[in-house]
């Protein structure tokens, strides 16, 4: 940024004791001139660092947007090649009785050998 930038817009926030402490330390670590330089440099710095992640994001779902939309297209393609192979299968007609459960013929029962003992004993 040039050094002779007029600026007229004042920002004005408050900070702890122990807050403007950390500040004059990271001013004079920076090289910074003064808090305020150090202070403007480093909001602006984030926020164009910020503006620039959301610029990668969007970009990044356009991408993947797109790449959904090749990858559909070509899926369609091959699920249409596969129909064309092997031709697309068409449901066999059903009565109604194919829906019902088929009956078995009922088998004589056998009494339970336990049962019969039991039986024999009682009488």
């Amino acid at each position: 940024m040039p050094l002779m930038t007029p600026r007229n817009r004042i920002v004005t926030f408050r900070v702890s004791d122990e807050e403007l402490e950390s500040l004059f330390r990271a001013c004079t670590q920076s090289g910074a001139r003064s808090i305020s330089e150090f202070a403007r440099t480093a909001t602006l710095e984030w926020a164009r660092s910020q503006g620039a992640k959301r610029g990668f994001l969007v970009d990044d779902l356009a991408t993947v947007a797109h790449q959904l939309e090749e990858l559909n297209a070509e899926l369609r393609d091959v699920s249409e090649r596969i129909e064309r192979l092997l031709g697309s299968p068409e449901p066999k007609p059903r009565s109604p009785l194919a829906l019902q459960p088929e009956s078995k013929p009922a088998l004589p029962s056998t009494p339970n050998p336990v049962e019969v003992q039991e039986e024999e004993e009682v009488r």
